[in-house]
């Protein structure tokens, strides 16, 4: 498979966690091919899309630890960037707790130690990539949370700006070309 098979999947692959997560969050976590989509599949997929723009970035998937997560995500890192999903910032993709959306977002980590420096390290990220409102929207984005100490809550005030999709996602090609566009964005940061 190459990387243009490659990414003729990911719109699918996304499309498969957003129509099919509520329902698995009902069967056991252990094991779930849907898990493993998240985990391991749309990351390969997401690698493929990038091609040369992904040499370096590390892709990690989560839908949850031991349990079904509320809001899945798929994070693109930059090792100088971000060590890990809680510090630093990165590209994710976010699911909204509903499932009715999906972001592509230049969000920061989520560690619970400090939430009340979300909103200006997502400000400060702005003025550093003004080229950002080219492509992107800079409007807060709803994730669905179910209180305001969940990690939904979180992301939706370290998002610095991306794309907000509806249920049913747009063309491959759109959704390729957002993602290698947000990930030079964020190289350009980085």
């Amino acid at each position: 498979m190459n990387a243009s098979d490659l990414a003729l999947e990911l719109r699918p692959a996304l499309q498969r966690v957003l129509n099919s997560y509520q329902s698995a969050k009902r069967e056991n976590f252990t094991g779930h091919p849907l898990a493993n989509t998240i985990r391991n599949e749309i990351p390969a997929l997401v690698i493929g899309v990038l091609g040369q723009d992904g040499l370096g970035l590390r892709i990690k998937g989560s839908s949850g630890q031991g349990r079904w997560a509320e809001s899945p995500w798929i994070a693109i890192m930059d090792p100088i960037a971000a060590k890990g999903p809680q510090w630093g910032y990165y590209v994710v993709y976010l699911f909204a707790g509903s499932l009715q959306r999906l972001v592509l977002s230049l969000s920061q980590g989520v560690s619970t130690e400090v939430p009340e420096m979300l909103a200006p390290n997502a400000a400060l990220i702005r003025s550093k990539v003004p080229e950002f409102r080219e492509t992107f929207s800079d409007d807060p984005i709803m994730l669905d949370a179910k209180s305001p100490n969940v990690p939904a809550a979180y992301y939706e005030k370290g998002h610095a700006f991306g794309r907000t999709y509806e249920a049913t996602l747009p063309p491959e090609f759109e959704l390729a070309e957002d993602l290698r566009k947000m990930v030079r964005l964020y190289r350009l940061l980085a």
